[in-house]
């Protein structure tokens, strides 16, 4: 992506809320998982209220199980939902689905999703035991209940080609095109201070403040 994926301005949230969001219409608490150290820009809701974040040590090799184990350890209940941040196509029917057949994990009818699950608290040793020995995340979900979800609500944003064009930066510049290189440079620059002041970035947008071709 070479941007913090989670960050990537998407219908005008961070790209990891509108997953929460998804997860908020099914699920009471919602927290989001970020390997530390953390940066400075703020995780809030379109409303200016605050979002949970759980920090995830980052002294470790990176894994996706480490997120996992911290996720359930700071469950307060015995189920926990999880899914990563890019897959802004899930729905809360189908997290709903996932949680009727809990604990389980989703599939496309080709391939299992492991990090899309409905898991038991209980499992956070075996995550952190199974990331310690670099096992595949696909281990932790072995045996689970399978629930078929759309192959379209798993599609993960892995790159920035998968961020729908123009972004924020090039949608506010393509309404001023009479004004100077300097003074569109200065707008650019404004835009993406905005966007992080509410905890976005746009992939798109170069060093230069405009839009990649």
């Amino acid at each position: 992506m070479g941007v913090d994926k989670a960050r990537v301005a998407w219908d005008g949230l961070p790209l990891a809320l509108v997953v929460r969001r998804v997860l908020l219409g099914v699920c009471g608490r919602v927290a989001l998982v970020r390997r530390a150290p953390l940066d400075a820009l703020p995780w809030i809701e379109a409303d200016g209220s605050a979002v949970e974040v759980i920090t995830e040590p980052g002294d470790r090799e990176p894994h996706p199980l480490w997120g996992i184990e911290t996720a359930l350890t700071a469950a307060r209940t015995r189920l926990v939902v999880v899914a990563p941040c890019d897959v802004p196509w899930i729905t809360a029917t189908s997290v709903a689905r996932l949680l009727a057949r809990a604990p389980s994990v989703a599939t496309d009818g080709e391939r299992i999703h492991p990090l899309v699950a409905v898991l038991e608290a209980r499992l956070a040793a075996s995550a952190h035991e199974l990331a310690g020995a670099g096992r595949p995340a696909h281990d932790l979900v072995a045996g689970l209940e399978q629930v078929r979800i759309d192959a379209r609500e798993l599609r993960n944003v892995n790159d920035a080609d998968a961020v729908p064009r123009p972004g924020p930066v090039a949608r506010l510049l393509s309404r001023v095109p009479w004004q100077t290189e300097e003074e569109r440079r200065r707008i650019a620059d404004g835009e993406i201070a905005r966007l992080a002041a509410r905890g976005m970035i746009d992939p798109h947008a170069g060093r230069t403040g405009y839009s990649k071709p």
